[in-house]
């Protein structure tokens, strides 16, 4: 009986650790990282916003803005005369001058467009270099 539950138990941990080898094995772009998770993390805003969940409403923003500096910090200090970082910092600035109260999440539907924006200077900055 012994023998059979350790066999399950192999059995049960050998897919989980076929799949982190198959990750590791996997290049990972970390420009189009950067992209893919900032529009995954606006498509969860979006859902987040569709469904009045304030909470996931607020920990994407949150997230979501932290990627927009990160983003204008590495354009920064990689390209400094990139013609799209005025672009991105008048986006940062649009976002620094309004307040998300969690309460009245309908004041952040009007900003959806200027994550997306932010998404497209992104995409046209990785393509660029």
């Amino acid at each position: 009986m012994r023998y059979l539950v350790l066999l399950l138990i192999c059995f049960a941990i050998q897919p989980l650790s076929a799949q982190e080898n198959n990750r590791a094995a996997l290049p990972i772009d970390s420009a189009q990282y950067a992209v893919r998770l900032f529009e995954g993390r606006l498509t969860r805003l979006r859902e987040a916003v569709e469904k009045t969940d304030v909470s996931a409403m607020v920990g994407v923003y949150a997230h979501l803005l932290a990627d927009i500096r990160e983003e204008i910090g590495s354009v920064e200090s990689k390209t400094p005369n990139s013609p799209r970082l005025e672009s991105m910092l008048f986006v940062l600035n649009k976002f620094e001058s309004f307040s998300f109260d969690p309460a009245k999440p309908e004041e952040l539907k009007p900003y959806l467009a200027r994550f997306d924006e932010f998404l497209a200077l992104m995409k046209e900055e990785r393509s660029a270099n």
